[in-house]
């Protein structure tokens, strides 16, 4: 209407003014309305601090030097605690897509404290909130971790629009986007946008670039052939404007690209929080490059994060070959997936010729919805790989951190049979020396073979011969670490961390350098070699990448549930196996002879004297920093921390691995019973169980 007749703009407008308050006119006039591209940045570290910003729409990413600190989405609020503390701009924020903003300047705050004082009040609040946070936060952030200091789950926060992308014509893309939408609203609500559907939403006309304005002929006289020429962006506006209408109704928007670099295409990705690539594992990456022609529609996009997804038939037993894809460093994360059969029913029926790819034809996407609509958006699976990367994108996935503990750590077995009887996923998994290993058999193969491997390699470390024959001369160490070795490659053959089913992570020290390493990707039984190396018993092992020496991870994170956290998991189950320090030492005094303890010993009337000897000190004070972690670690209110009564077993007895397995067992199923009746551990898994029932009824008008 306002496009045919133009005049009514100021009659509209003059209408709306009169119905605002003095008040509301004042603050309209005082906000300032920004529109930033991406790239652009909406301050810089150390500017002055004298305006926050509210969030209306795209994406922003707050950095320091070059470390992610944080991520904002529509209806965040930034700048303000740099405004009340009246400091310079402590990080840099730039846009990651298209974005809008409004600005409220220093003087506005201040006009609104004025008049309402119950805004200041809150904004105290707010402060102290602020201050008491950064009390909370742990004092020794993971190395690797890319949020810094800020909140481990910012990279994720606020997600508002996916969009996927194939990397072939052979990628279902239809089918995937309903197996993802099915996931995804098994805890808010989605929608899924496709071409065809916003095609019947609105026309086709909005697909296109350009839209032609036809010039009437009364007028054609006086700018001859201006009709044949000009090209306005009217429909791109709308398309827009529509789209953006979308997401403020809608939680979480799917944007399903076309397998053509089309103007939808483009849009899709210029609206896209974040963007899945989905290729098929089975197939190089040299014969998937479609991606590329499609991503290069949206140049402006490349600090938007990019999620790889590897789709693989059921029967796989394990993926390969993944560290080929994640050569391109553009990838801040991968998954893989087992993609049901139903999926490829629809491959290869129409297709029309392309001059360098055959590209499928999407006549059959009512078909494909009808069938999702009739056959699968009334179940749901909340084991399925599907779910498990609808929980990683929403901020809502499950982690199990197993600590360090040796021959204790088959209590950790015990903990997965009991979340397995009990239906509960682990969406990421890691640990620390024998829960590195545990972890990566689990993580390689989550069911019920995890006993089986597990148990094997117990059976290995119970043999004399192995360590006889492994024994040396103790310069570094008292064992050679080639039996070690050999019943790692045995076990994981020539796996790497990246080809496992479930994101893994293990951990290790670093003594080149006096850090802690997390190991994603490379080599799985060299790093759970080194995470499970401990000193004086085996060397450490020189790192394949950069030569650097490691050995077991212990000595700074025993029980990794903080990494676990910075990868993103909202809710961590640690398993503490580690052994338990005493306290109840003798007092000796100010001195101490070792005569005078050898002959205590000796002596068999001798009241037993508990004072530690050189290696046991030394022990400890490689272990204080862990232990001061575990602690944190303990009161943290994202962990549930798991205590099986392992005290009485020894380190090295391997071949009680039955006997703690069934401990581990029974604490689990108690603990795990006591979990589930928590509400925040069971909406993970469940979701709202009104908006289920919801989503069943609504599903066929969201996907359509």
């Amino acid at each position: 209407l306002l496009d045919v007749r133009p005049h009514i703009y100021l009659p509209v407008a003059h209408s709306v003014l009169r119905r605002l308050s003095p008040f509301l006119r004042a603050v309209d006039f005082a906000l300032d309305w920004l529109l930033v591209d991406t790239g652009m940045t909406v301050y810089r570290e150390g500017d002055l601090a004298d305006s926050m910003f509210v969030m209306l729409s795209g994406r922003l990413r707050s950095v320091e030097k070059k470390t992610l600190i944080e991520e904002f989405g529509r209806g965040d609020v930034l700048g303000m605690m740099e405004v009340l503390q009246k400091k310079p701009r402590a990080t840099t924020v730039l846009a990651v897509r298209f974005s809008q903003l409004a600005r409220i300047p220093e003087g506005l705050l201040n006009f609104i404290k004025l008049q309402f004082p119950q805004v200041g009040f809150r904004l105290v609040q707010l402060l102290g909130q602020y201050y008491s946070s950064l009390h909370r936060r742990m004092p020794y952030p993971p190395a690797t971790s890319l949020e810094g200091p800020g909140d481990p789950m910012n990279h994720i926060k606020n997600l508002h629009t996916i969009a996927v992308v194939p990397a072939s014509a052979a990628v279902p893309l239809v089918p995937f986007t309903c197996e993802l939408y099915h996931a995804l609203s098994a805890n808010l609500n989605v929608l899924r946008l496709s071409s065809q559907k916003v095609a019947a939403h609105l026309d086709s006309s909005v697909l296109e670039k350009y839209t032609l304005i036809i010039i009437p002929s009364k007028y054609r006289g006086r700018v001859p052939k201006l009709w044949e020429c000009v090209r306005f962006r009217q429909a791109d506006f709308r398309l827009m404007h529509w789209l953006n209408v979308q997401e403020d109704t809608c939680p979480l928007v799917i944007y399903e690209c076309d397998y053509t670099a089309t103007n939808w295409t483009r849009r899709c990705l210029r609206q896209a929080d974040a963007i899945l690539v989905v290729a098929m594992g089975n197939k190089k990456p040299h014969h998937q490059t479609l991606m590329r022609e499609l991503l290069s529609t949206n140049q402006d996009g490349a600090r938007t994060n990019k999620e790889l997804v590897l789709l693989w038939p059921e029967n796989t037993m394990s993926p390969s070959g993944t560290h080929e894809w994640l050569k391109d460093t553009y990838y801040s994360g991968h998954h893989h997936i087992r993609a049901p059969k139903r999926m490829f029913q629809w491959s290869s029926k129409k297709t029309r010729k392309s001059s360098r790819e055959v590209y499928p034809v999407r006549d059959n996407e009512r078909e494909i919805v009808d069938f999702y609509e009739k056959n699968v958006f009334w179940t749901v699976d909340f084991r399925s790989d599907f779910a498990r990367i609808a929980r990683i994108l929403t901020g809502n996935a499950i982690g199990l951190a197993l600590g360090g503990g040796g021959a204790r750590g088959a209590a950790h077995v015990g903990v997965l049979r009991a979340l397995r009887e009990r239906g509960i996923p682990i969406d990421i998994i890691g640990g620390t020396s024998i829960g590195a290993l545990v972890g990566a058999v689990y993580a390689g193969t989550p069911d019920a073979k995890v006993e089986k491997r597990t148990r094997r390699w117990f059976n290995w470390m119970t043999s004399l011969w192995r360590k006889v024959l492994d024994l040396t001369y103790a310069h570094s160490a008292i064992f050679t670490g080639a039996q070690m070795n050999k019943t790692l490659q045995d076990l994981f053959e020539e796996n790497e961390i990246e080809n496992l089913w479930i994101p893994y992570f293990c951990i290790s020290t670093d003594i080149t350098t006096s850090e802690m390493r997390v190991h994603r990707s490379g080599p799985l039984w060299a790093y759970c070699r080194a995470s499970m190396s401990l000193a004086g018993y085996l060397p450490p092992l020189c790192d394949p990448l950069d030569g650097h020496l490691l050995l077991d991870g212990g000595y700074v994170n025993n029980l990794p549930a903080d990494v676990m956290r910075s990868m993103g998991a909202k809710c961590v189950i640690a398993v503490d196996v580690g052994s338990s320090e005493e306290t109840n030492l003798y007092n000796y005094g100010d001195s101490l002879s070792g005569t005078w303890v050898l002959m205590n010993r000796l002596n068999p009337w001798a009241k037993p004297l508990r004072i530690l000897n050189m290696e046991e000190i030394q022990t400890r004070l490689a272990y204080v920093s862990c232990v001061r972690q575990l602690e944190i670690v303990k009161k943290a209110p994202y962990c549930s921390y798991f205590r099986p009564a392992i005290e009485p077993f020894k380190t090295l007895e391997f071949n009680k691995f039955d006997e703690i397995l069934a401990i581990g067992y029974e604490y689990a199923r108690k603990k795990i019973e006591e979990l589930m009746q928590t509400e925040s551990f069971h909406s993970l898994l469940v979701g709202d169980a009104s908006h289920n029932r919801l989503h069943r009824q609504v599903s066929k008008n969201k996907v359509r």
